[in-house]
């Protein structure tokens, strides 16, 4: 276990005015939901804009790319054949808090970043269908740490235990079928690890990936199914 000393917070859109002259209060729940508020680029601007993030760091697939940003924390950013981009602050793939902490939108930083081939700020509001004119306020959002965090390397030592059994090799050979159910999957092998009572460090890990997992949504599950994939 690490203690984590440090949070990370952003700005994000509270009084706006739509372009058809309208203004609203953008509720506080509302903003940090992510999709709710979108960056846009023109669909000829995205090659730019993908090069843009990897020269400032960004590793991963053309429409999912992220980077290291302060201590434990992730900038990660989706960008979308239609030129919508959605960005969130997240605890590290480096951790097993990844799976379930929760995360907030990224909307200025990431246009900091793609404004050098990219200048025009676009933001669209997702659920009134309108673009944002302006912006008069913002909510100051901070997301803290958690209390502790677990690098994911003692849970790689768990892993060959894993595979001195044989869950590892039945894990990897249901994935290889294409199977899209992962959390069942995974769910079995967890319960066939938590029976082995001689192993008492990997009883422990299972049954703390567990627990972890009870937070995990099913469209998050399927973003890990895409992304998994994709890094195949």
């Amino acid at each position: 276990m690490q203690v984590v000393e440090y949070s990370i917070s952003t700005y994000l859109p509270r009084d706006v005015v739509y372009f058809d002259g309208t203004s609203v209060t953008l509720p506080h729940e509302y903003v940090i939901k992510e999709g709710n508020l979108r960056l846009f680029v023109p669909k000829n601007k995205i090659n730019d804009v993908v090069n843009a993030l990897k020269s400032a760091g960004f590793k991963g697939e053309k429409y999912s790319l992220s980077t290291k940003f302060f201590n434990i924390w992730e900038l990660h950013v989706r960008i979308y054949d239609d030129g919508f981009i959605d960005a969130h602050f997240e605890v590290s793939r480096d951790y097993l808090e990844h799976l379930t902490y929760p995360t907030i939108p990224s909307i200025y930083e990431v246009f900091e970043i793609y404004r050098t081939v990219y200048d025009k700020l676009h933001i669209f509001d997702n659920g009134a269908k309108k673009w944002i004119k302006e912006v008069k306020t913002h909510y100051f959002v901070t997301l803290n740490p958690p209390r502790s965090i677990t690098a994911l390397q003692p849970i790689t030592v768990s892993v060959g235990a894993l595979s001195a059994i044989g869950i590892l090799a039945y894990l990897l050979s249901r994935l290889d079928k294409g199977e899209d159910n992962i959390r069942e999957v995974v769910e079995k092998a967890l319960d066939e690890a938590i029976k082995e009572k001689e192993k008492e460090r990997l009883r422990e890990t299972a049954l703390k990936i567990k627990e972890l997992m009870k937070d995990v949504n099913e469209e998050e599950w399927a973003t890990v199914i895409r992304e998994n994939r994709n890094e195949r």
